[in-house]
């Protein structure tokens, strides 16, 4: 999971946007998104420009789908972890989202695999999204478009890391 830290001026937080969540879309909690055609969704290649973080998702009525009435989404809920939109007669479901800018820092956990390469777990290593599931971050191996670079360890697979590559400009 993502969690913000700072941002690239030294600031807390920033306004949180309510995007809608594409036709056929899934957004995971916690995990990076783009913008896209009709919406929001995942983050899905290493490739992909991030617009921010999804913090939560909210029905139409500015409910949290955890206690919003099951009339008022058309889709596929987990509770707690991703919201999948219909792929026909959706209604409306806002992803919640702090926008991250370039050098921004989060702290996020890595997948299993940080660190197999010799000294890929070090500040000033490069990181992607792990296209597997886009609340983790995974060694870099894309060299012409990285999007995250370790600024600092924040324990066993957690890293504080600022963005290089977004769907944002400062």
């Amino acid at each position: 999971m993502f969690r913000f830290s700072k941002t690239a001026d030294g600031a807390s937080s920033r306004p949180l946007e309510r995007i809608l969540v594409g036709e056929g879309k899934k957004v995971n909690i916690g995990g990076l998104v783009k913008l896209a055609a009709g919406g929001i969704e995942n983050v899905s290649a290493v490739t992909d420009r991030v617009y921010g973080i999804c913090v939560s998702l909210e029905a139409a009525d500015g409910s949290p789908l955890d206690v919003a009435l099951p009339e008022l989404f058309n889709g596929t809920y987990v509770k707690g972890v991703s919201f999948t939109q219909a792929g026909s007669n959706p209604k409306p479901v806002n992803a919640v989202i702090l926008p991250v800018l370039p050098n921004d820092v989060v702290v996020a956990d890595a997948d299993d695999d940080l660190g197999t390469t010799t000294g890929s777990d070090v500040v000033g290593s490069k990181l992607d999204v792990s296209t597997g599931d886009t609340r983790f971050l995974k060694e870099s191996t894309v060299a012409s478009a990285t999007q995250f670079q370790i600024v600092g360890i924040k324990g066993e697979r957690k890293v504080a890391v600022k963005l290089l590559l977004t769907g944002l400009t400062a």
